[in-house]
């Protein structure tokens, strides 16, 4: 009965793709078969240490070269293109969590396939400020990093970084601007006890790279082990 109901119910209310609004005609729940072509791993030609896709080599990498890097590495699973721009605002500003699991699912895949942490001890989300995650309900990158560590079995640390200050909108902001919008916008919680763990830490975009560096920095201080920085995209 209740597949015959699906079944109607898809033929009256078919379900359309996200991102272009077409009739979805695949097994993809949010995307149609063209627009889930349009999201393609970023795989070729990285930096080995930022992930920036427009090099392979860390000498000739010029977010590498300007930037003080916090982290060991860095990988992004794509490009933040329309797709993915759309997945990620439905499922931050829309209350589509289940687009959480759906990126999880893809973030497990490529960890799977390329294994390019070793060792990760723990994983941990990038925090929202209290306030703005009670007006949202949830933390976007918080529901990623729990699928991922539960598929992996790795230590799941949601508080082990704190955002201290209200901070605007990064995606409003220049490149200078958001350096100083996340500076001294986050505490690690001294309860923890991670000093010679490897830490995975997770957000849902690499845009200038200014919120997980802010972070790193202060990981830096406590930790022997390294540090690691996955995002769904990079912009």
């Amino acid at each position: 009965m209740k597949s015959f109901l699906a079944g109607a119910l898809d033929l009256c209310f078919p379900p359309i793709c996200l991102a272009c609004s077409a009739r979805i005609d695949s097994k993809d729940p949010f995307l149609c078969s063209r627009c889930r072509e349009n999201l393609e791993l970023i795989e070729d030609f990285v930096c080995p240490v930022c992930g920036a896709f427009d090099t392979n080599r860390q000498e000739d990498c010029s977010y590498c070269n300007s930037e003080l890097i916090s982290f060991d590495k860095c990988r992004s699973l794509y490009p933040y293109n329309n797709v993915m721009r759309t997945l990620i605002h439905q499922l931050k500003y829309n209350e589509m969590t289940k687009i959480s699991s759906y990126l999880a699912e893809k973030a497990v895949d490529y960890l799977r396939r390329h294994n390019p942490f070793p060792e990760v001890g723990c994983i941990s989300p990038v925090p929202l400020h209290p306030t703005k995650a009670r007006s949202r309900g949830y933390n976007q990158a918080a529901l990623i990093t729990k699928k991922i560590a539960a598929s992996f079995s790795w230590t799941y640390r949601p508080n082990l970084i704190k955002r201290t200050k209200f901070t605007e909108r990064q995606s409003h902001l220049a490149p200078e601007e958001r350096k100083l919008n996340v500076s001294k916008a986050f505490s690690i919680d001294r309860k923890e006890t991670v000093q010679d763990y490897n830490i995975l830490i997770i957000d849902d975009v690499f845009t200038t790279g200014a919120t997980v560096n802010s972070i790193c920095r202060l990981l830096r201080e406590q930790l022997n082990g390294k540090i690691y920085v996955l995002t769904i995209a990079r912009a």
